[in-house]
């Protein structure tokens, strides 16, 4: 019986090493895969920085153009678009409705209101 249990676990000790084998050479394979990837993501940051260095660089290049053009345009008392100082206008208070129903009509004119009304399963005002 101690030969046969010897062959025994011989043969688990043989198959457990293949077994490692097969994970280390997946791993590695994995690995690979994940380098593969992380040096495709990089190319295409660089890539695509790159590409927009050159777009700003373009956008940047046209502005400067179109400045000079507005610049040449322009007579002595033309106001230009970028020296005017446009601010909005608060003639009026804002509106907001709050709660409408039977009981209650209420509009608030720039007022917050802390306190909601409560209501039952009947939607009826508390």
């Amino acid at each position: 019986t101690i030969p046969e249990f010897r062959d025994t676990l011989i043969q688990h000790l043989e198959s457990v090493k293949k077994s490692i084998d097969e994970r280390v050479q997946l791993k590695r394979e994995y690995d690979s895969w994940v380098n593969e990837r992380q040096m495709q993501t990089t190319e295409k940051r660089v890539d695509t920085s790159q590409a927009f260095d050159a777009s700003s660089v373009d956008i940047e290049s046209s502005r400067t153009k179109s400045k000079e053009q507005d610049t040449r345009s322009r007579s002595g008392n033309d106001t230009h678009a970028d020296d005017v100082d446009i601010r909005p206008i608060f003639d009026e208070e804002p509106m907001a409705e709050v709660q409408t129903t039977a009981e209650i009509d209420v509009f608030a004119i720039g007022q917050q209101h802390t306190e909601q009304p409560k209501f039952n399963n009947e939607e009826e005002v508390v």
